[in-house]
């Protein structure tokens, strides 16, 4: 049987029906369109669905009587999903029952997450399948292992070891083998970071002279060799971070501010006083600018081009440049996930943690 409006009289001439078929049709095509647009607009603006971060947690508080328990956690952009990658057993870190992990790190495919642990009860490398699965202590080291950097195509790892004292740059593949150290027991050397085509390393070594003790940023080949200094001031510099395009180095001059050096051409070096983002510094995308503690947007020449009228740490650009990932604490203490659009917009915190959420990571 025909359904008819309420109220409306199956009997009315013809004419008529047409038009409140017609009005009918109208009105369903006006929702489906509206509930279209509700769509869309809704996928505008959450679109963070999308996009895969790992965090550490801390699971425990700082102060427990068995000490911490910081787990690694894997998260959908906007919240949901989230899991343990971790795993650990239950209870706090006492060296009895390990339970300590920080620092993820993709891999440049994607596949593993690169991460430090006390699992060992020292700090180790180590490294899981994205899912958490797989986990496998690369480093294998009586002492600190830490300041690892993927190379760019995901098959070494560069990295900082303490080796009687003094820390030593190494180099590995990325399943922990073929363990190369590239500079000598006798040079206290620290914060590798490739170029983006992989052949060298820069990373920071500690000089002893009649003028104290001081910081020097280096260069070498990635095998170790022709080894070469970047910087002579006797103020320490730290943390080098090479730029996507390869020519410039940026690092960070104690009690100074940011400075960095052209790789390409006469080696002008520019310094920015009073700037200090730390080793906090990611780079957007097209390598045009880079986020730092703070929330300040910089480009090449250390000019800030915006600065959010937050606070926050920790900075991560995702890999299409269109959200910025960052920790800030928030009421009770503790340390959240939060995001931001590169230009402040759309901030929303995605993370709600009793005792901190730290060292956000995103997916490549």
């Amino acid at each position: 049987m025909e359904r008819t409006l309420p109220n409306s009289d199956p009997n009315v001439k013809s004419g008529s029906q047409k038009a409140v078929n017609h009005l009918r049709l109208v009105c369903i095509i006006a929702v489906v369109l509206s509930a279209g647009c509700e769509r869309d607009q809704f996928a505008t603006s959450s679109d963070l669905d999308r996009y895969v971060i790992v965090f550490a947690r801390n699971d425990t508080p700082l102060n427990a009587p068995t000490g911490t328990k910081r787990s690694l956690y894997r998260m959908q952009g906007d919240g949901p999903n989230v899991t343990d990658l971790s795993r650990h057993p239950q209870g706090g870190y006492d060296f009895s029952v390990p339970g300590y992990d920080w620092n993820p790190v993709f891999s440049p495919n994607g596949a593993y997450i690169a991460f430090q642990s006390k699992r060992d009860r020292n700090y180790e490398i180590y490294r899981m399948n994205a899912d958490g699965s797989n986990v496998l202590n690369l480093t294998n080291w009586s002492d600190y292992d830490e300041d690892f950097r993927w190379s760019p195509d995901g098959s070494r790892i560069a990295f900082s070891r303490l080796d009687s004292g003094v820390y030593r740059i190494f180099v590995m593949n990325s399943d922990g083998s073929q363990l190369v150290g590239l500079t000598t027991p006798t040079s206290f050397s620290r914060y590798p970071d490739w170029s983006p085509d992989g052949s060298k390393i820069v990373f920071s070594r500690l000089i002893v002279g009649g003028t104290g003790m001081f910081f020097q940023v280096m260069t070498m080949n990635s095998d170790g060799s022709n080894q070469q200094s970047l910087t002579d001031s006797t103020e320490s510099a730290k943390f080098p971070r090479w730029s996507k395009n390869g020519g410039r180095i940026f690092y960070f001059v104690v009690s100074f501010g940011m400075a960095y050096h052209d790789v390409i051409g006469p080696g002008h070096a520019s310094l920015a006083p009073g700037f200090f983002p730390g080793d906090n510094i990611s780079f957007s995308p097209d390598g045009s600018r880079f986020v730092t503690d703070g929330l300040k947007i910089v480009d090449m020449n250390l000019q800030v081009s915006s600065a959010f009228n937050v606070e926050g740490g920790s900075p991560e650009w995702s890999s299409d440049g269109n959200w910025i990932v960052f920790i800030r604490t928030v009421g009770g203490g503790s340390s959240c996930l939060f995001v931001v659009r590169p230009d402040g917009s759309d901030e929303k915190q995605i993370t709600t943690s009793q005792y901190g959420d730290l060292y956000p990571a995103w997916e490549p």
